[in-house]
């Protein structure tokens, strides 16, 4: 991964810390098929004390919702065995926990 890309996702992760704060929440579930990329989100969002799970991709994502509560889950679109959308449409069956979306598209015809 370029370091451009490590310094785009390191001000994300502070944007999201800076919306995460305006809540009171307490346990984020972080989605990336890239480490790297969960790693940085996983390190900010520590910092401010908020409990992380993670997965690599939409299955794991979905295992771990069900057997967890959540306040946050930040959430890729682009992953393997079940995409960031899918895993959406199945929490919202059940749940309206916040959902903050990442893409590396840069096309905003989806």
């Amino acid at each position: 991964m370029k370091a451009s890309t490590v310094y785009a996702e390191e001000a994300f992760a502070k944007s999201i810390i800076k919306w995460v704060n305006d809540l009171d929440k307490e346990r984020i579930l972080i989605v990336d098929d890239e480490e790297l990329i969960r790693d940085v989100i996983k390190e900010y969002i520590k910092i401010e004390g908020y409990i992380t799970d993670e997965a690599e991709n939409g299955k794991q994502a979905l295992e771990l919702f069900n057997r967890n509560s959540y306040d946050l889950i930040i959430l890729d679109v682009m992953m393997p065995k079940m995409d960031g959308w899918v895993v959406g449409r199945e929490i919202r069956k059940t749940s309206q926990v916040p959902i903050i979306m990442l893409t590396a598209r840069g096309d905003c015809n989806l």
